[in-house]
């Protein structure tokens, strides 16, 4: 059933407000803060050496070590053969080199690799999400033949067309931040998901010139773009006004799949509640006291070191 965008807004509402209380964004947020070494007042040092202390890379180099030993580059492609004859065989084979070489191409064309975006965040937040879409403008129209031009000329044109252009790849891999997702929280985030980040008012102006600017931001002013996914079923709203030019807002496409790829560590447990900041747990969520302590012990032994040891010098 085609949802309305009403319906879209209340159970965005209604699972934004599962999340916030579930206090998975907050776990999220401090294993950012642990990640970047960013807690150096947790270390509780006499406000005389607050300056002095030392955060020690613990936090990093777990994470990296796991991203490290995780093997991304060596990816493996099946594909369902449609018969037994060696035609079937060829086109299987031809269909798995294909998607070896969207992979590939993903990977080092981008200006990150998303697979090591992802591999990051499956190790630190507990859960990756690998986005798959097609890009339109990455799929260029071949060009329309002229009037009164001759075959051997359009000819020409086609084969030079095709010379700058056969490379082109239209699917796109993104490994999207876990912060940014809503999964549907009741039926294990197969049902819908919820993509949401803030963008620039005069970016989206120029992407969608016909959309009211609900709340009358500033150019320079961040809106808040919410994607929802169905498999069937998709719609975009800027500040809760749609965008999509269809009827009532909400789009029907053919990808047959919600093109988000959920994959959590397993380092968490499925309680019976469905606690959410207890089913997704990074490599740091139940070592943050020790990263403290460690780095606490380490600060005292240098301002120790550094105020006692040679007190004659």
């Amino acid at each position: 059933t085609k949802p309305t965008v009403e319906e879209i807004l209340a159970l965005y509402d209604d699972a934004k407000r599962r999340y916030d209380e579930s206090g998975l964004y907050t776990q999220f947020d401090e294993d950012e803060t642990f990640y970047e070494l960013d807690f150096k007042e947790k270390l509780l040092l006499p406000t005389a050496f607050e300056a002095e202390g030392i955060v020690l890379p613990t936090a990093r180099d777990l994470v990296d070590t796991c991203c490290d030993n995780t093997d991304i580059f060596n990816a493996r492609v099946w594909v369902n053969k449609k018969g037994e004859s060696k035609k079937s065989d060829e086109e299987a084979n031809l269909l798995r080199k294909f998607g070896l070489g969207v992979l590939y191409r993903n990977c080092f064309e981008a200006s990150i690799s998303p697979i090591r975006v992802a591999a990051k965040h499956y190790w630190l937040h507990g859960l990756t999400i690998i986005k798959d879409v097609w890009d339109a403008d990455r799929w260029l129209a071949r060009p329309e033949r002229k009037e009164d031009e001759s075959d051997e000329t359009y000819a020409e044109r086609i084969d030079q067309w095709r010379a700058e252009h056969h490379d082109s790849i239209p699917i796109v891999i993104q490994g999207v931040n876990p912060r940014n997702i809503m999964l549907d929280p009741y039926y294990d985030g197969g049902m819908f998901v919820f993509e949401t980040r803030e963008e620039l008012c005069f970016n989206v102006k120029q992407q969608f010139p016909d959309w009211g600017n609900p709340k009358s931001a500033k150019i320079t002013d961040k809106v808040v773009h919410i994607s929802f996914w169905t498999k069937d079923f998709r719609c975009d709203l800027y500040d809760r006004e749609p965008v999509l030019k269809v009827a009532g807002g909400v789009a029907k496409h053919t990808y047959g799949f919600i093109p988000y790829v959920p994959i959590d560590t397993g380092l968490g447990n499925l309680s019976s509640t469905n606690d959410l900041k207890k089913r997704y747990v990074g490599i740091l969520r139940y070592v943050k006291d020790v990263l403290v302590s460690e780095s606490r012990d380490y600060s005292i032994g240098d301002i120790i070191l550094k105020k006692q040891t040679w007190p004659w010098g």
